[in-house]
């Protein structure tokens, strides 16, 4: 893995637990507590590291779903 991508890969395990879910499964990562995880983590660039979750969770869901 790149050293510019820990920062982003560790946050998206640590949301591990906040999928919002359907009747088939995980529909998507609930981002109400994403201001509160990444001020807990001191994200000095929120806005570039939720595209960046937003990008593995395109992945997760296309691979889980294909």
């Amino acid at each position: 893995m790149w050293p510019e991508n820990w920062e982003a890969v560790t946050l998206f395990c640590r949301r591990q637990t906040q999928w919002r879910t359907g009747p088939r499964g995980p529909i998507g990562l609930d981002y109400g507590a994403a201001q509160w995880l990444f001020s807990l983590c001191s994200v000095v660039q929120p806005l570039a590291l939720l595209e960046d979750i937003q990008t593995m969770e395109s992945a997760y869901l296309m691979e889980l779903y294909s």
